[in-house]
């Protein structure tokens, strides 16, 4: 931060979450009765992150679907090298990139979002 006013500027809350975890552990690690690594071999080019992330996006859909929730629990991005974390889930350290999520039923159902006008937030391009 010291260097990056890019990072310097927008790093703060991402920093003060690093810090309530460090305090108090992971969100809702516990309450919630699955914890989900997804995992892809790294390659070239590197895409491995993409395909994680439709990976969560199409377990979303579904968790919603059924009723569940789902929380991101991006953090586990930064475990991919974590020796004692590699060993647990049983894959070589450094060799894949991963990420993970939280299922469960909700404590609450969440509301409806408001939906904006399609007629306003769409720009068609001739």
């Amino acid at each position: 931060m010291k260097h990056d006013e890019f990072t310097k500027k927008h790093a703060g809350p991402f920093l003060e979450r690093l810090k309530l975890m460090g305090e108090h552990g992971l969100p809702n690690i516990g309450k919630a009765p699955y914890y989900i690594v997804v995992a892809e071999q790294r390659g070239i080019p590197p895409v491995e992150h993409l395909s994680l992330a439709n990976c969560l996006q199409n377990m979303w859909l579904k968790a919603s679907a059924l009723g569940l929730g789902l929380q991101l629990l991006s953090i586990t991005q930064q475990l991919d090298t974590d020796l004692e974390f590699c060993n647990l889930i049983k894959i070589p350290i450094g060799e894949f990139a991963i990420d993970g999520c939280l299922i469960g039923y909700p404590e609450m159902k969440p509301s409806v979002p408001k939906r904006p006008d399609l007629a306003k937030v769409t720009e068609w391009i001739n």
